[in-house]
């Protein structure tokens, strides 16, 4: 009994040390035999910090991104909720214009590439990540396959709502460039109404339309879309489309400089 024991104390403590070396724990479960979900529960009972960032095929990203909340993480499910898709153990996120692909990029400490395609009358930017246990993070989450019809709001916590409804925006939002409508157009009856109910909980001017077996949820007025500005892109940083942005304040009066002395 001693000895096994003594086995699997060595064992344990090889991989700590291969770990500490800088081996992932996929590497590391092919040396010991061992599952990766094994290998990570003898790294956090050991008290070892796990690496966010892993490297498959040359590629790193912080494979850990979906598994807490936090605001650049509320908005990138966003995003994924309007312009993602998941297919087999590959997400991946479409937009015009490449920018903001650049930034979700960044906050996933991410260095997969973003392709593009050309159709002869636009551009289209695509990011692609092959990433199996995110993938299962994002099914966790309510992203699944075919789910644009299907798909319902997940329970996000209060305090990243704005930047999750923010991420919601920048996918599939529109803004009127006199800055009085904004709306958001969705194919499932279940995530728009609830969109419906969060603008209406914020005493914003909403409503919902249905046409063509799509739903479109308004704000008009032009105080309220700036009300809905002031809380989505408060505490947003850069993570956001700047057009959009620019919209939803064009009717917002700043001071002159009289006013500002």
């Amino acid at each position: 009994m001693r000895k096994l024991l003594r086995i699997e104390n060595e064992r344990h403590e090889r991989i700590v040390s291969l770990y500490n070396d800088g081996k992932t724990t996929r590497e590391i479960a092919n040396n010991v035999k061992m599952s990766q979900r094994g290998v990570r529960y003898v790294l956090n009972r050991y008290g070892v910090q796990l690496r966010g960032k892993r490297r498959t095929n040359g590629h790193r990203i912080n494979e850990d991104f979906f598994k807490q909340w936090s605001a650049e993480m509320a908005y990138v499910l966003g995003f994924i909720y309007t312009d993602g898709n998941i297919n087999g153990n590959t997400f991946s996120i479409s937009q015009k214009e490449r920018h903001i692909l650049d930034k979700i990029n960044t906050v996933m400490e991410s260095t997969y590439k973003i392709r593009k395609r050309d159709n002869g009358k636009s551009k289209l930017y695509t990011l692609y990540v092959h990433r199996q246990e995110m993938v299962a993070d994002l099914r966790n989450l309510g992203v699944v396959e075919g789910k644009s019809r299907i798909m319902t709001f997940p329970n996000v916590p209060d305090e990243y709502l704005p930047h999750f409804i923010r991420g919601i925006i920048d996918g599939d939002g529109w803004v009127q460039d006199r800055g009085y409508v904004m709306n958001v157009t969705n194919a499932s009856r279940l995530f728009s109404t609830t969109l419906h109910d969060t603008f209406n909980r914020r005493g914003l001017n909403g409503r919902i339309t249905e046409q063509n077996n799509a739903y479109r949820v308004w704000v008009s007025g032009k105080q309220d879309v700036i009300n809905l500005a002031d809380w989505i892109y408060r505490d947003c940083g850069d993570l956001c489309l700047h057009r959009k942005r620019e919209r939803f304040y064009v009717n917002k009066k700043t001071p002159n400089k009289k006013e500002a002395s």
